[in-house]
């Protein structure tokens, strides 16, 4: 049986869903147990909303969205009421001239912000606050726990070689919300530069030259734009 919490409609809101049984690997009669807020209650971006303290150490759920907790499913999935309408509005600065890159996979709206150039393999501890706002480029791929700790951090865009995994992708299909049939990436954008987890030299290159610039990078069109 699903739990759920009966609300009036809203407008301008939307839902978000999280799969809690792949984020914090217990079975599906224990997820209750591993809420740390009660459904309806609000959640602000960053707050712990579920843990699981296991053998294997603590893994844990923050919000990446400011919300009410709607429901949780059968299936491990909880649902997260955003309201559109708080959404601050911002555009990226255009760039008047520039190089376009081609990637092969990507997820998320067109999204711009100062690049910044990671080291070839990244984990969740190479993370840290000064990074929000920015566009992270990786040369290969990234850690599941490196990706949950971005959202939350605010980081707006990742640029990588490759994904963690061939299940993340089917994954992140519901990472994004459905508003009015559209897709609108409310979290980090993403986009896969590489091919065989990792980038090419002659795009990393271009990347280190632009890195501490602004960029914009499109994760439905596979994208990155440098201003040269």
């Amino acid at each position: 049986m699903q739990l759920k919490l009966k609300m009036p409609a809203k407008i301008n809101s939307t839902v978000k869903e999280f799969d809690l049984l792949q984020i914090l690997g217990v079975k599906p009669k224990k997820l209750v147990n591993c809420l740390v807020k009660s459904l309806g209650q609000k959640v602000k971006k960053g707050e712990l909303v579920a843990e699981n303290k296991g053998v294997f150490g603590r893994k844990e759920f923050l919000s990446p969205v400011d919300g009410i907790l709607d429901s949780l499913s059968e299936e491990g999935l909880l649902r997260i009421r955003v309201d559109q309408s708080k959404r601050p509005k911002t555009r990226p600065r255009p760039i008047k001239e520039g190089l376009e890159l081609q990637g092969s996979w990507g997820k998320g709206d067109r999204t711009g912000g100062e690049l910044l150039c990671l080291k070839e393999t990244v984990g969740i501890f190479d993370l840290s606050d000064e990074y929000a706002g920015r566009i992270l480029a990786i040369s290969r791929n990234f850690d599941r726990g490196f990706w949950h700790k971005a959202r939350a951090l605010g980081v707006k865009g990742l640029i990588c070689g490759g994904l963690p995994d061939e299940d993340f992708a089917i994954e992140l299909e519901r990472e994004f919300l459905l508003v009015d049939g559209k897709e609108q990436g409310i979290y980090l954008t993403l986009v896969v530069l590489g091919k065989d987890g990792e980038i090419s030299q002659n795009d990393w290159r271009v990347l280190e030259k632009n890195s501490g610039k602004d960029i914009l990078i499109d994760g439905e069109g596979f994208q990155v734009f440098v201003p040269e």
